[in-house]
């Protein structure tokens, strides 16, 4: 059988069913880790959220899969194309931009996103799969460095602090108090931003593996700059600012603004999309809107 080029290869190839395998897999690990987390820990040990047991993780679930979930579903949609049910499942997550990060316990209102979200996840892992050429080991590193960056979260996301492991505990900033905020931990259990931004930074490093059209690539860098704002910006606060090393803090940009800090946010993705993941060929232009 002869070899696909890139003039016939499909908008959604074997190797994105293999990269989104991944990203669901990633989510699909947080949403079980949010259940058992949120079902198992009094309230006052998480943040800004009062629902107790099995209804609670499942609820901080839910709000979850709004953002950063939903963000990721539309992604992964301007890559795989626009039939009838992939925009269903695109309006379907866009219900939960209004409402993003507004309150993490969960709402009738965040149940489209959760499904959008769900239709997305089934359209693109179905069928063959193949590991990409495109996963180079500088973007290995990329992802080790953001699974670094995330470690302090990722051990919150189960219900521990960073000092009850071996290791980390001398390194991590976690169950030692808020400077000026005794009351409060400096690293709370359960979910937070700076995972969700981890998250989105690394789905865009695995979704950009193969060539896309330049608004799909530019959509993705975006993301991928925004997450990894986001997830500095906790980072810095929590590692930083609470170890009283300085009170310089890093720039807010977790709901999108008109300013500097959103500016320049939008001049990294630039650079990014030129930089690294490129703007497609005319042949990959052509492909794409088949």
């Amino acid at each position: 059988m002869r070899r696909a080029t890139i003039n016939d290869e499909p908008r959604f190839a074997p190797e994105d069913t293999w990269a989104f395998r991944l990203i669901w897999l990633m989510v699909g690990v947080t949403v079980l880790a949010t259940v058992v987390t949120y079902a198992r820990l009094p309230p006052a040990l998480t943040y800004d959220f009062t629902v107790s047991g099995l209804h609670g993780g499942l609820s901080r679930s839910i709000t979850y899969l709004g953002f950063p979930v939903a963000l990721i579903a539309l992604g992964a949609l301007a890559i795989r194309g626009a039939d009838r049910i992939g925009l269903i499942a695109a309006v379907l997550c866009l219900t939960a931009l209004p409402f993003a990060g507004s309150d993490l316990e969960a709402h009738a209102y965040d149940l489209p996103a959760v499904l959008g979200a769900a239709l997305a996840a089934w359209l693109t892992t179905r069928g063959p799969a193949q590991r990409p050429v495109g996963l180079t080991a500088f973007r290995i590193a990329v992802l080790i460095a953001l699974a670094a960056l995330a470690l302090p979260w990722l051990i919150a996301m189960w219900g521990a602090y960073a000092q009850d492991l071996p290791l980390v505990g001398h390194v991590i900033r976690a169950r030692q108090p808020t400077p000026g905020d005794p009351r409060h931990v400096s690293v709370h259990l359960g979910l937070h931003e700076g995972l969700f931004g981890a998250q989105l930074a690394a789905a865009a490093v695995l979704a950009t593996l193969r060539p896309r059209t330049r608004p799909v690539t530019f959509l993705w860098s975006l993301l991928f700059v925004y997450g990894l704002a986001v997830a500095l910006q906790d980072g810095w606060h929590e590692q930083i600012v609470k170890r009283g090393l300085t009170d310089t803090q890093l720039p807010e940009v977790l709901h999108p603004t008109v300013g500097l800090p959103w500016l320049v946010l939008v001049a990294c993705a630039l650079a990014v999309q030129v930089a690294w993941f490129g703007g497609a060929s005319p042949a990959a232009e052509r492909a794409s809107a088949r």
